[in-house]
């Protein structure tokens, strides 16, 4: 436990199957001869185990028709859609996990995908960001077209209850976009931050360099249309009020988020780990998305060494959920991407297993991890009640 601040921190292990494998994804593209920064978890507060140990268990692997390389899972009246990016398509499944259809295929045209990266479920629609065809669709819940609108590419994607699709958008100048289904739009909200102003006035020389990348934001809405945003660069939480008036902000605090932003602001790290996106090089990052736990409204913050870090509905951290390093597993680590190139991963990786990127819970507390990255899948976790 932490008391520091007057706050008390409980970080606690959940274990992660044994695969190695370097991964990466914010719509980007590694440089020759990159490394990617991933925190190995040092502990800086006391940690305990849970008992039993919360367990990962792969889901939808003995299906008849298996997702290939899948980027959310969503439930929708006793039945699960998955999207498969790199098949373009949106598979459902039944309760019992079962294959019942698809949705979708290769294309440009209405009801076609070119590599879809996100989607959300409200209303009866389907919402898609149709990132290869730089799009957003929208669909009846059996495929049937409804509308679409072009879109630059887009980190951060929700709906809310009224149906306005809301999008991360540092490159047209705004954190935070709120659009209609025709694609109008209606207002933006959010004020963009600076390099320095979030890591501090020594780093004023990265403030034009990182201007896009420190803004860049995903985003999440609760059953009352508030609306969550997470940095990715930062390790800053916002929520709003359904008209953009901002409720809290509030950073992330502890040994995950103490090493990722360390490796963020060090340039010795930084010559080594670059990424370009959007013609704008970043270094690393501290966090991939966050998710609302309907049952209690606390914020689960996913990072990219896959601890979950736990807020209540006013921003206050209260738990951290550690995955448990694999042992003995160092050295080089080779990424099945044409793009991509070998990386030692060793104090700062340290071998940990399934990177995941995406966290879905469901209103019984199920909770669903997607690994983005070689070995692609899908992980079910129960999370409890109480934290």
């Amino acid at each position: 436990m932490d008391e520091s601040m007057g706050r008390r921190h409980v970080i606690m292990r959940w274990r992660t199957k044994q695969h190695i494998g370097l991964m990466w994804w914010l719509g980007l593209s590694l440089t020759t001869g990159a490394c990617l920064a991933v925190a190995a978890g040092t502990a800086l507060v006391q940690q305990r185990e849970t008992s039993p140990p919360m367990r990962l268990v792969p889901v939808f692997q003995e299906a008849e028709v298996k997702p290939v390389e899948p980027r959310r899972v969503l439930q929708h009246d006793g039945e699960y859609f998955i999207l498969d990016y790199k098949a373009s398509r949106i598979l459902v499944y039944d309760r019992a996990m079962k294959f019942e259809r698809s949705i979708g295929s290769v294309g440009a045209g209405p009801s076609e995908f070119f590599h879809p990266d996100d989607f959300v479920i409200r209303n009866g629609l389907i919402y898609v960001y149709d990132e290869g065809n730089h799009r957003i669709q929208v669909l009846d819940l059996g495929g049937k077209f409804i509308n679409q609108f072009r879109l630059p590419y887009t980190r951060g994607l929700a709906v809310n209850s009224k149906g306005e699709i809301l999008v991360g958008q540092p490159e047209e100048g705004r954190l935070v976009s709120a659009y209609s289904k025709d694609g109008k739009l209606l207002r933006s909200f959010g004020e963009l931050k600076s390099f320095s102003g979030v890591y501090g006035e020594q780093h004023k020389d990265k403030d034009t360099k990182y201007q896009t990348a420190i803004n860049r934001v995903a985003l999440t809405v609760d059953s009352q249309d508030f609306v969550y945003v997470t940095f990715v660069v930062a390790p800053i939480i916002q929520k709003y009020t359904p008209e953009g008036e901002l409720v809290f902000e509030t950073r992330l605090r502890g040994p995950s988020v103490d090493l990722l932003t360390h490796y963020v602001v060090t340039e010795a790290m930084a010559k080594k780990i670059v990424v370009q996106f959007m013609g704008t090089d970043m270094a690393n990052l501290t966090a991939w998305e966050s998710s609302i736990d309907p049952r209690n409204g606390n914020i689960f913050a996913l990072l990219p060494d896959n601890a979950l870090y736990v807020m209540n509905g006013e921003g206050e951290q209260v738990a951290i959920f550690t995955p448990r390093p694999v042992e003995k597993a160092r050295g080089y680590v080779y990424v099945r991407r044409a793009n991509y190139s070998n990386a030692m991963m060793d104090r700062i990786y340290r071998g940990r297993a399934l990177m995941f990127g995406r966290i879905t819970i469901l209103s019984d507390g199920t909770t669903f991890m997607v690994a983005l990255f070689p070995p692609y899948g899908i992980y079910r976790m129960e999370l409890p009640e109480q934290v």
